[in-house]
Formats: C-alpha cells, sequence, structure tokens
C-alpha cells in the first residue's frame, strides 16, 4: 500500500478496534461480576488496572517505535494486546483478571504515539492535524460501536467467547497491515535528543496537560 488514503484508512480501523476492546469489559462487566463473584471494590481494581498499565507504558512505547520503527511497533503493540484481551475470557478469578487486564494495558500503551508516528512519515506537516482527527474521530467511533456490536455477541456466544472474537479482530488487522503496508514517501528524519526540560518550560504544554487530564477523568467515568 503506497498512499496516504490506504493508510490512513488502515489507522482508523486500528484506532476503532483499539476501542471495541477496551469497552468490550465494561458492557460484558455486569455478567462476569456475577461469574466471577467480583465486589464491586475488586471490579473497580480490574478496570484501573488497564490504565494505570496503560498510564506508565505509553511514552517507553512511543519512544520503542521511534527506535525501532513505527509499523513494526504496531504489529508488536496489535499483536501483544490482541493475546491479551482473548485471554481476558479465559480467567477464571481475581488475580488473573488483574493479571491479564494489567498486561493487555501495556500491550496497547503506545498505539496512538506510534500511528502519529507513521503519520509523520506519510503526511506532510500542513496535513497532520487533518489526518490526526480521522484517527481520533475513529476512536470514539469504536467507542460508540462498542456496545451495539458487543451486546448482540453476548445474546448469541457467552463472554468468554466474545473476548475471543475480538482477540481475532486484531489478529486479522496485523495480517493485512504486513501484507498492505510499505515503506513511507517520506524520509525517515534523524533521531534527535528529546529536550526535556525545554518541552517542560512551555506554559502550553501544561495547560494541555491539564485539559487532558481533566477529558480523561470525564471520559473513564462515563465509559467506566
Amino acid at each position: 500500500m503506497r498512499n496516504r488514503t490506504g493508510v490512513l484508512s488502515l489507522l482508523c480501523a486500528l484506532a476503532i478496534i483499539t476501542f471495541l476492546d477496551r469497552l468490550c469489559i465494561y458492557v460484558a462487566g455486569p455478567r462476569m461480576q456475577t461469574d466471577l463473584h467480583l465486589s464491586a471494590v475488586q471490579w473497580g481494581w480490574i478496570i484501573g488496572a488497564f490504565v494505570l498499565a496503560y498510564g506508565i507504558f505509553e511514552i517507553p512505547s512511543g519512544a520503542l517505535g521511534d527506535r525501532y520503527g513505527h509499523p513494526r511497533m504496531l504489529v508488536r503493540i496489535v499483536l501483544w494486546w490482541s493475546l491479551f484481551t482473548s485471554l481476558t475470557g479465559a480467567a477464571r478469578g481475581l488475580t488473573q483478571l488483574l493479571a491479564t487486564r494489567f498486561l493487555f494495558g501495556l500491550g496497547e500503551a503506545g498505539a496512538y504515539p506510534n500511528m502519529s508516528g507513521v503519520i509523520v512519515r506519510w503526511f506532510e506537516p500542513a496535513g497532520r492535524a487533518r489526518a490526526q482527527s480521522f484517527i481520533w474521530a475513529a476512536s470514539r467511533l469504536g467507542g460508540a460501536l462498542s456496545p451495539l456490536l458487543v451486546v448482540p455477541l453476548l445474546r448469541w456466544i457467552d463472554w468468554r467467547s466474545t473476548f475471543a472474537v475480538l482477540g481475532v479482530v486484531g489478529l486479522l488487522w496485523v495480517i493485512v497491515w504486513r501484507a498492505c503496508y510499505r515503506d513511507a514517501p517520506l524520509p525517515r528524519s534523524a533521531s534527535l535528543p528529546h529536550p526535556w526540560r525545554r518541552l517542560l518550560g512551555h506554559r502550553q504544554i501544561w495547560l494541555i496537560f491539564v485539559m487532558y487530564g481533566c477529558y480523561s477523568w470525564g471520559s473513564w467515568f462515563f465509559m467506566s
């Protein structure tokens, strides 16, 4: 695949899958709590395990993409999180589910930084914000689609099999990505040291931190 539209379409599909996989557990939650005899407090720890791991490993996973290549890291990320999406359905108790969801969050961390890295390789600066807007809109579309897809699956098959099905969706994306993706048309820029001190000294960066922190708090509250 050597055209920007095709690459952006695959990235949008991936963004949809990220939210399908991460929100499935909220839709299936009542049945899981009943079957596994989980209290509300225990369920809170299970939900928090993903968010904790996702936050801790987001920057390291993005940095690995800078070093080893963003397309390659996306393959690793999607395979990892798809595995632990499927293994969520195999959990038999609190400890297994906590470990699985933490490792799921570890695996999915870095997906969006590495998608951004692909955008940089394929789009000129004037088109990168627009490309990112399609990816972020697609992710929220995935959130909207999650109950519409998961609820019927829960009716047709049990919640364990539902997680297995969603894991296979990620695997199919990897197969298509590996078969279709080719090197980007833009040259890869030289890797430069990250100016953390100068970056963190900008007032606008801290305002963005505060803004996104408030947004994340509200969005995760409603999603969970």
